[in-house]
């Protein structure tokens, strides 16, 4: 068509339209000139503008699909159209097409409607088109149709909504009339949505049977909300004044909306508010209890007639027992006048919640009650058989209380059940990934600490993190009915989140909405997403429970995005990452002191840091402890720091009756809380023996966070430990459906066999279990394994996991020797298992072992390992590197260990362990109480500084009860003076605490353990690389020990560090191996000898 003729059309189709309809046909005739084709094209124009009076208007599934040719549907079907793939043509709506179809970005079905493209260059048209679409995407609500977007492709304008499957109330209402307590749950829905769309300056005009959609979960759906208009400020002295600051108008003149439910304002073309809707719902809910329309009539006209002019008949008198008040409200909503009506939608919901919670808290309706009353009327009417009728009632009765409760099918999901997805980084750089999980495990937090919803841990959404999304399988693999997904979006200080609620069930989006705000009012945001999902799924929220979805955990936006960086990489597991962690943890501290939750996250890394990241726990657990407390005393009600406290007063104080009540708190604060459940049944209830309470914890765990490992594999040791050994194997063979490569489920299901006495089958899985890792529990498994099958010379383990090997080969003397050492290092985290280990049975009635077992499960006053404080006890502190270079920090801690090793050689003192003083290494000195938790009363500090062959050491030994000097000394020498300089300090010690030597004792204080320089530096590094403990710093430990016995092959001690290398190293993942530790051992005897 060419411009001229295009606009030669126009011009005639503005003109026709300003006209009455009476006129246009003559106008037509005589402007067109005879030019039948030009008429009709002005004709058709005119009729789609009449019939486009609203983009949502005709309820999509009523129109016939007819309307469009097969050729034209047919024309779109598979075509790509934005990221929505056409799959089926629907119908049409006032003013497009509409098509089912799929969002390929999220995998979901999707209604997508497409305005005409002969409509696409009326500017008039395309602006209705844009401003009613975004009206209704404004309305985000549960009872609310979801528009997910507003776009165009190729010209064409499109907006895309959910795709909603159920029935209209108007086929609902076919059926027949509805009981009371169903159409109430409709009233109640519907007045909800109306209420938010008033709010937003919204009214619907057409609410009506057909624009209320019923999905099968029991939501209602109120459709076409784009017949709103968004209307203007209306002058003060209208009469239609209905008291808010946005008054709600529509322009007179107009009758829109459907006759039958039409207000009387409406109906003669006035000025339309709020209390139009409310008319209109109150001749609904008529319908719906008394199965007739309100105001009937053949034709419009008949119905206008009837709204204007006559009452509709009492609802009593179509239902005796309808309740008064219902009555009432209907009665009052259908007031002609409209100031006599309800005033706002939220007075009509307000009563209408309140008639259905009074009727539910009767336990019947009214229906159920006309049912059952002319029942009793026949039996006192017929005496004789009164007894026989009751009989049948009652054995009825119980039939079906049988039948539903009994024989029932198992439940599905739980309405108000939830799992939260990782949120999408939508950011310029995608670098926001901390970020976006931060937002994730806020919001999945704050809803967590609801009772009354179900929330999945996030340990188990996170495999869902990359994977593409097909959300009823995923609800299915978690046991839930809704899911929530969203993306974020974070430039400078700005964040976009878009979140979308959605049920599982038949894909529908329940609730939706999008946040654009300044990073610093995120927790707002966290607030109100999770709030709109509690209403949404209809949770019952306490006061505190509000509270705790409305809390700021702090006001400073710089700490919080350390904390989330933090948090970020303490679930990541390594020992690196958990290093990380509390490197932003404490950087959140430092922005603010009075962070709980910085402090609750540094516990955790701290307690994690001890399991993943090889630190010993007399470093970490006394840090994670105290971070827990700071935690608690700055919040009390934080559940993350009483389960990181319970778990650290379980593992390593013993102290069980307190670990319970920190447990048994944090579940209180948080029902949700997965890890909780799971630490409490497995570190505290199943060590106690409470197996059966234990193993409820960790089904409820499993309930929370059903695709977590070590949750479904520590499941499987509680019924292990319970003596259940059938239900250990069938839970840890499903774990390891999960993952094969699960080795804690492997070897535990090789313990399992191995007792239910299938030791053929134990030792598969033991030996798969050491395929897959060299750790030692493994090693361990597989030890006493061998031992039992009689290949003793296999059963090789590390030093902590000896006690199960020798027992295994009979020597129980031995085995409880190493229970015993572990309980006095408090090193070995399975020492809490003794009392209910099935392995250990065989000692149990052994006195020596029943007095271990009541050390670590005595009372707190029997289990203090306070002792008198003895005056013969020090603590050597790491010196202080006064050097130039800081490379050179081996060197001074090279002389605290060698000061304390000559130290320790003299029996007649108690030196404390290098390990347990380099905590202080960077701490501020406050000497009495380091010496308090040291248990020593003295402490040794001081400084070195070495440059060139040079060296100088200050030290100076003090009294840790009254912080007062007994010795000093400053010592300049030559670097080859330095085991000198180390004896003199010794002995002077040595004298200093009044200590007694012997011979050998003194010699030992004085012995020159290389006379080599060179091999004594190389030493020294060595010894500070390996206490990294990592593969990489023991692998080049051993390196510099090499060095250091090519330098001086007589180097025992440089022997001894190999050694230890070698066995470190067999004890690591990516470590060289089980057959590494002979090399060990052949170093470590070859170290005797040259000691000898």
């Amino acid at each position: 068509m060419k411009a001229e003729r295009w606009q030669q059309i126009n011009d005639l189709f503005q003109s026709a339209a300003e006209r009455a309809p009476e006129e246009r046909t003559a106008f037509l005739d005589e402007a067109c000139h005879g030019d039948k084709g030009l008429c009709r094209e002005v004709e058709s124009l005119i009729g789609s503008h009449e019939r486009a009076q609203n983009f949502i208007e005709t309820p999509i599934f009523e129109v016939a699909p007819e309307l469009l040719t097969n050729e034209r549907a047919g024309a779109l079907i598979g075509e790509l159209i934005g990221h929505y793939r056409i799959e089926s043509l629907i119908g049409i709506g006032g003013m497009g097409e509409v098509y089912l179809a799929r969002d390929e970005r999220l995998g979901r079905k999707v209604a997508l409607k497409l305005l005409p493209e002969r409509l696409t260059v009326d500017e008039t048209q395309l602006s209705r088109f844009k401003t009613e679409a975004r009206a209704a995407s404004a309305l985000n609500h549960p009872n609310i149709l979801t528009v997910y977007e507003i776009g165009a492709d190729a010209n064409r304008q499109f907006i895309a909504t959910e795709f909603i499957e159920g029935m209209t109330l108007r086929a609902s209402l076919a059926r027949g009339r509805m009981n009371l307590h169903e159409a109430l749950e409709i009233a109640v829905q519907v007045a909800s949505a109306l209420a938010a769309a008033h709010e937003t300056g919204v009214v619907h005009r057409d609410i009506k049977p057909e624009n209320i959609m019923l999905r099968p979960d029991g939501y209602a759906k109120v459709l076409d909300l784009g017949i709103a208009k968004l209307t203007e400020q209306q002058p003060a002295s209208d009469d239609h004044n209905v008291g808010t600051t946005t008054v709600l108008q529509t322009r007179p003149g107009s009758v829109l909306g459907t006759a039958h439910y039409m207000s009387p304002e409406q109906a003669r073309g006035q000025t339309v508010d709020a209390r139009s809707d409310i008319w209109s719902l109150g001749a609904v809910l008529y319908e719906m209890v008394g199965g007739n329309k309100p105001f009937p009539g053949e034709t419009p006209s008949d119905c206008v007639a009837s709204i204007l002019k006559t009452e509709p008949p009492p609802l009593s008198g179509v239902l005796p027992d309808v309740p008064l008040k219902l009555e009432s409200i209907v009665q009052k909503a259908l007031r002609k006048d409209r100031d006599e009506r309800y005033q706002t939608i939220n007075e009509v919901l307000t009563d209408l919640r309140d008639l259905k919670g009074e009727l539910e808290a009767e336990g019947s309706s009214p229906q159920t009650k006309a049912r059952v009353e002319p029942i009793v009327t026949k039996i006192k009417r017929h005496k004789r058989g009164a007894l026989l009728t009751l009989a049948a009632v009652i054995l009825l009765a119980a039939a079906f209380a049988y039948f539903f409760y009994v024989a029932a099918p198992a439940p599905s999901p739980s309405e108000k059940s939830i799992a939260i997805l990782p949120f999408a980084d939508l950011s310029p750089a995608r670098d926001q990934e901390y970020f976006c999980d931060g937002i994730q495990e806020e919001i999945l937090t704050r809803l967590s600490k609801i009772r009354e919803l179900k929330v999945i841990s996030r340990t188990s959404t996170q495999r869902f993190k990359s994977a593409p999304p097909n959300l009823p399988q995923i609800a299915k693999q978690l046991g839930v009915a809704n899911i929530l997904e969203g993306t974020v979006q974070k430039a400078d200080n700005q964040v976009r989140v878009h979140v979308q609620l959605i049920s599982a069930r038949d894909d529908s989006h329940l609730w939706a909405d999008k946040y654009d705000r300044k990073l610093t009012d995120i927790f707002g945001v966290e607030s109100e997403i999770a709030t709109a999902i509690a209403d949404t799924l209809r949770a019952k929220l306490s006061g505190s429970e509000q509270r705790a979805i409305a809390t700021r955990p702090t006001e400073n936006s710089e700490a919080h995005q350390l904390y989330l960086k933090g948090t970020y990489f303490s679930n990541k597991r390594t020992g690196s990452d958990l290093h990380t962690a509390i490197a932003y943890f404490k950087d959140a501290i430092g922005k603010d002191p009075n962070y709980a939750l910085a402090y609750a996250g540094l516990a955790d890394a701290y307690a994690l840091v001890s399991l993943y990241g090889g630190e010993g726990p007399q470093e970490t657990v006394p840090q994670a402890k105290a971070a827990a407390r700071k935690a608690l005393e700055l919040e009390d009600g934080l559940p993350e720091a009483h389960n990181s406290l319970g778990l650290v007063l379980a593992l390593y104080d013993f102290d069980f009756a307190q670990s319970k009540k920190e447990f048994e708190r944090a579940i209180e604060l948080n029902p949700n809380y997965a890890t909780a459940h799971h630490q409490f049944g497995n570190m505290n209830l199943t060590m106690a023996g409470e197996f059966d309470r234990a193993i409820a914890e960790g089904k409820r765990a499993l309930e929370l966070d059903p695709l977590s490992l070590i949750i479904n594999a520590d499941l499987g040791v509680n019924f292990l430990l319970a003596r259940r050994y059938d239900e250990a194997v069938d839970q840890l063979r499903k774990t390891l459906a999960m993952d094969p490569r699960f080795y804690p489920a492997r070897y535990s299901l090789g313990e399992a066999l191995q007792l239910k006495g299938q030791l053929d089958e134990a030792m598969v899985e033991y030996r798969k279990a050491a395929e897959v890792t060299d750790d030692p529990v493994v090693l361990a498994y597989l030890a006493q394994g061998y031992a039992k099958t009689g290949q003793g010379d296999k059963a090789w383990v590390a030093p902590s996991f000896f006690a199960m090997a020798h027992l295994a080969l009979g020597e129980n003397e031995k085995a409880i020797d190493y229970l015993e050492r572990a309980y006095r290092e408090r090193t070995d985290p399975y020492i809490v298992a003794i009392k209910v280990e099935p392995l250990l049975d065989p000692l149990r009635g052994d006195p020596r072992f029943e007095r271990l077992v009541a050390k670590v499960f005595g009372s707190a006053e029997n289990r203090s390992l306070a002792q008198p404080i003895e005056s013969k006890s020090i603590a050597v502190l790491p010196f202080q590197n006064l050097s130039s270079e800081p490379e050179t920090a081996y060197f001074a801690d090279g002389i605290q260990e060698e000061i304390l090793t000559r130290l320790s050689k003299i029996r007649d003192l108690k030196v404390i362990s290098r390990t347990s003083t380099q905590r202080y290494k960077s701490a501020p000195g406050n000497l009495p109480e380091i010496a308090k938790q040291l248990g020593v009363a003295n402490i040794l500090e001081g400084t070195v500084q070495k440059a060139e062959g040079q060296v100088r050491v200050h030290v100076q030994l003090i009294n840790g009860r009254s912080d007062s000097h007994l010795w000093a000394n400053k010592y300049d020498r030559k670097l080859t003076d330095i085991f000198a300089v180390e004896s003199e300090i010794a002995g002077k010690i040595a004298d200093s605490l009044q200590a007694k030597l012997s011979g050998p004792e003194q010699k030992a204080l004085n012995a020159r353990p290389t006379e080599s320089a060179e091999a004594h530096q190389l030493y020294l590094r060595g010894r500070y690389v390996m206490e990294k403990r990592t593969p990489a710093d023991l692998n080049k430990a051993a390196e510099y020990f090499n060095q250091a016995i090519a330098s001086d092959s007589s180097y025992a001690m440089a022997y001894a560090g190999l050694a230890d290398c070698y066995v470190l190293l067999t004890q690591w993942k990516g470590g060289p191996g089980r057959g590494i530790f002979f090399e060990g051992q052949s170093r470590g005897e070859q170290s005797v000898g040259d000691r000898q």
